[in-house]
């Protein structure tokens, strides 16, 4: 079944190896100096979203770039500390090193 998936990229320059260490709370995604709202997307699971997020799935040509500038963000494909909500659950997780980590506050 077909879910919508909101993505949230991480701003702060904390992504990947420099997240810090403390859980992330719906209060950091919803800062708009840590993370931007960047699309809805359909998709069966999280796997999915993160395959179809990665830059030349969805930018193979640089389409994106104007997009990402213009929002602040400093990457295309989508990697560990970005975020995404199951729209009709209303649940968060954040992309981690090796899959994804439930967002609690």
């Amino acid at each position: 079944m077909l879910q919508k998936f909101d993505i949230y990229y991480r701003k702060d320059g904390k992504g990947f190896f420099g997240m810090h260490s403390s859980p992330l709370t719906l209060a950091d995604i919803k800062d708009p100096e840590k993370f931007c709202y960047l699309q809805t997307v359909l998709a069966h699971a999280r796997e999915d979203v993160f395959m179809m997020m990665q830059g030349e799935v969805w930018s193979p040509n640089g389409e994106a770039r104007s997009l990402i500038q213009k929002l602040g963000l400093d990457h295309t494909s989508m990697s560990v500390g970005d975020v995404l909500r199951i729209v009709d659950d209303d649940v968060w997780y954040v992309c981690d090193m090796i899959g994804w980590k439930k967002v609690t506050e």
